[in-house]
């Protein structure tokens, strides 16, 4: 394992992840501007450690469901977000214990962890796979050699990040809905994750 892997894998998690962690925070929990800063500048440091370590669990997690570059779409997608549900539970769990939630709001945080994890499992994987690709590592469930330009990377970026939002509003959305007759809302928990809470 290089460097430049490490890092690609790092920083490939943290600049998915920074756009829509933001913008639940901001627009959906409505934090301030400098908790939301805060926030995500300590999900960098967090996004960082575990990029690698994610990577080398999603190749080895794809290889024993016996899936490939030449799978189905519906079958990287079902691999992709139950792999990164299955990773996401017990760090996202681990996270809002380190930052003080209750048993209760643990609790009632995880569900949301899972939809949010299986809203944006695939979508995170194509990118990584697409930055290593670019950066000239084998993807794990892509075909490479299709990213071969900085700007096909960047179009690539925004077209996952683009479709993670959509996709989370949508959920945000409907859950408002369901509630809108009851004393419940939504409520986002940080550092890492939107995470619905009854009240």
């Amino acid at each position: 394992m290089t460097l430049q892997s490490f890092l690609m894998d790092g920083l490939s998690r943290a600049a998915f992840f920074s756009p829509i962690m933001a913008y639940n925070e901001y627009f959906l929990a409505g934090m301030e501007t400098e908790e939301v800063m805060k926030a995500r500048l300590y999900a960098v440091g967090i996004n960082l450690v575990i990029g690698k370590p994610y990577a080398l669990y999603r190749e080895w997690f794809t290889k024993r469901l016996h899936t490939d570059e030449n799978s189905s779409a519906l079958r990287k997608t079902f691999v992709d977000s139950t792999g990164f549900i299955l990773s996401q539970l017990p760090i996202y769990t681990g996270l809002l214990a380190a930052t003080g939630a209750s048993l209760d709001e643990i609790t009632a945080g995880v569900p949301g962890g899972v939809v949010l994890s299986a809203l944006t499992g695939r979508k995170y994987g194509q990118f990584l796979d697409r930055t290593r690709d670019y950066f000239g590592d084998k993807p794990t469930l892509e075909h490479s050699g299709k990213i071969k330009s900085s700007f096909t990377l960047l179009g690539a970026y925004a077209r996952a990040v683009a479709a993670s939002l959509a996709l989370v509003s949508g959920a945000h959305l409907i859950s408002t809905l369901e509630f809108a007759n009851s004393n419940s809302h939504l409520e986002f928990i940080v550092p890492e994750g939107a995470v619905w809470v009854n009240d």
